[in-house]
């Protein structure tokens, strides 16, 4: 019985470790979106500092730059998020709904998976429609500055 109850507290433990979070170093550098970007093999499966435009609506949730618009790339939150991220700096982005320049710490995944179908090897895409080349998993934002004004609500 003990055997039991000590092998179930390792394997919890360990699916425990298993699913927490990537540490967030401050000794990070900060990246232009722009660099990440260009040398997506490198930073591929990294924790990363970016400086990058963010663009959200209805059917969109993405980084860009300027003189690189033409690599999207998605931003998906993780659940640590909030708990990551100033309370200031969670209202401000929250009150924001234009095109916003940020410091962002997440998981970079430059290298889209590829599967086999029907003896073809087929290149997934991420986000919506397959809209991006590449994915950030977004762990904290630390700063948050708007790239327009406000639209005015009506």
């Amino acid at each position: 019985m003990r055997t039991c109850l000590a092998l179930l507290t390792l394997v919890l433990a360990g699916c425990l470790s298993a699913s927490a979070p990537p540490t967030i170093h401050p000794e990070l550098p900060v990246l232009a979106y722009c660099d990440l970007i260009a040398d997506p093999v490198r930073y591929n499966a990294q924790v990363v500092r970016v400086r990058a435009t963010y663009v959200n609506g209805y059917e969109h949730s993405l980084f860009s730059g300027d003189g690189c618009d033409d690599q999207r790339t998605w931003v998906e939150f993780s659940p640590s998020y909030e708990a990551n991220t100033a309370k200031r700096v969670r209202e401000t982005f929250a009150s924001l709904d234009t095109a916003t320049e940020l410091v962002a710490v997440g998981v970079f995944t430059g290298v889209t998976p590829t599967r086999v179908v029907l003896g073809y090897t087929v290149h997934d895409r991420f986000g919506h429609l397959g809209c991006c080349d590449s994915n950030f998993e977004l762990l904290a934002i630390e700063s948050v500055t708007p790239t327009h004004p406000p639209r005015p609500r009506n």
